[in-house]
């Protein structure tokens, strides 16, 4: 919704996974802090050359324990804004984007076994369901992913607070246009008026069985999700 006003520029894909531990299997191999350095991350705007302020929205970052200490390096640290959602919400749209949107998990792999799974830490059990690497590592930290506090503790401790800016996800639904007030003065750009939209959004798919098998063949030519 920001990449609306007039004074920001979005990335390419909203979420890069530039930024991200070294060590994260969710790093984006071929493009990436740690292998192009900071100025590569121009790469992620494509032919837009722009002096906005650049808007990335890789949702994991909040997860990345070497990444505030990054920021906090540089000459002119970002503004950093996380979004929390009801942990149980959350968990559960995980599942459903990854199985309806994604298609790589197996069709006949439902909500309550995945529960199950996480509860009795059955990562053999999500092996054989969920066929893409990416979202088995994802689906597989679903449940310590809730834990926002342990997160949000270790930014506090590690970048500049005052950078740091947290919304629920229930304003964003009640008082969308506060949020983006408050957003684009802490930015110090002036306010503007945008429409609001949604991104990202669970669709609900026939044929599982044909969207997996589509999305496993967009995956073997390179698509990453």
């Amino acid at each position: 919704v920001l990449s609306q006003h007039s004074m920001i520029t979005s990335t390419n894909r909203k979420e890069t996974f530039y930024f991200m531990d070294k060590e994260s299997p969710l790093l984006n191999p071929k493009l990436n802090y740690w292998k192009n350095g900071f100025e590569g991350f121009s790469m992620n705007l494509g032919n837009r050359t722009s002096d906005n302020i650049i808007l990335e929205g890789t949702s994991h970052i909040i997860y990345q324990e070497s990444i505030p200490e990054l920021f906090r390096s540089f000459d002119d640290p970002p503004i950093v804004v996380f979004i929390l959602r009801n942990p149980i919400d959350r968990l559960i749209s995980s599942f459903q984007f990854s199985k309806q949107n994604l298609g790589v998990v197996n069709p006949r792999f439902g909500l309550n076994q995945f529960a199950e799974c996480l509860l009795g830490n059955s990562t053999n059990v999500l092996s054989k369901n969920i066929e893409s690497q990416d979202s088995r590592f994802v689906l597989s930290n679903d449940l310590c992913y809730g834990n926002y506090h342990f997160y949000l503790d270790h930014w506090f401790n590690n970048f500049d607070g005052d950078k740091l800016m947290v919304y629920t996800f229930e304003q964003l639904i009640y008082v969308i246009q506060k949020v983006n007030e408050d957003i684009m003065t802490r930015l110090e750009i002036p306010v503007e008026k945008i429409s609001l939209s949604q991104s990202n959004k669970t669709i609900n798919v026939t044929n599982l069985t044909i969207h997996r098998l589509m999305q496993t063949v967009k995956r073997s030519f390179g698509f990453r999700k």
